[in-house]
């Protein structure tokens, strides 16, 4: 299951208490990282010791924002369709929510009042309500969608759509898309920098080399888009926002933008 979790976990909201400019457009190849077995979603996922294959978690532990007095961690169960909700205080789970197809992406906003959850199979994101645990709304995206950041000031959602090549902006507050963003072949992997100023998109199936698409938040259009190791599949940005580190999976290397 770890390694299936590994290939699963979308990018998580990058939280921060520093506002940034956008970093500077250039990539450094760095340390070497082991080779891992290439794999592809299917309908048919490894199983679970308890028959269910645990996605992406979501902790809601306040979210760059005041801590919750309970604290409940967001569980996307991919062959199952639906979320598990766990209270991290006891480890028990205390609510299941049935969601799309293949859920696959996790991320909560500002608070931790909403949780957006990806569904592969069904192009759609589901909208949950954390104090009731129910889907609110049901917003159809491009297809195959996969990772998904939600901006530091809780305003918008990015989501990246695999098999359409594009990046979804939902507005949180009308759970609806106002923007779709061409970016690379296989966007996987999407952080934000602390800012909100840009959004940071692996082109999971760009190879020689590989790419990472650059969004402008505020005009949603891609500026930059910066050359890194083959099929790069994750990202994650420093708290400060300075580095931005790329996983490369077919070159088995990562790559530091600065």
């Amino acid at each position: 299951m770890t390694e299936w979790l590994k290939y699963l976990g979308s990018s998580t909201p990058a939280v921060a208490p520093l506002a940034r400019s956008p970093l500077p457009r250039s990539g450094l190849p760095s340390s070497s990282l082991p080779p891992t077995s290439w794999r592809q979603p299917s309908n048919k996922p490894p199983a679970s010791p308890a028959g269910r294959t645990l996605g992406v978690v979501a902790m809601l532990l306040g979210c760059a924002a005041a801590v919750q007095a309970q604290q409940y961690a967001y569980v996307a169960n991919l062959g199952s369709n639906n979320v598990s909700v766990i209270d991290t205080g006891t480890s028990g789970i205390v609510a299941t929510i049935p969601v799309g197809d293949n859920p696959n992406g996790l991320a909560a906003t500002l608070g931790g009042r909403l949780v957006y959850v990806t569904n592969f199979l069904s192009d759609d994101v589901s909208v949950i309500d954390t104090p009731s645990n129910t889907v609110i709304a049901t917003v159809s995206v491009g297809s195959g969608p996969v990772g998904i950041a939600v901006t530091p000031n809780g305003t918008a959602a990015y989501v990246t759509n695999r098999g359409s090549n594009t990046v979804s902006v939902i507005d949180v507050a009308q759970n609806v898309v106002t923007a779709t963003v061409g970016v690379g072949a296989g966007p996987d992997a999407i952080a934000i920098l602390p800012s909100g100023a840009a959004a940071y998109v692996t082109n999971s199936f760009s190879k020689m080399p590989g790419t990472v698409s650059v969004i402008d938040t505020a005009s949603n259009a891609v500026t930059a888009i910066i050359e890194v190791g083959r099929n790069p599949n994750r990202v994650a940005i420093t708290p400060d926002g300075a580095f931005a580190y790329v996983a490369n999976f077919r070159s088995w290397n990562v790559s530091v933008i600065a």
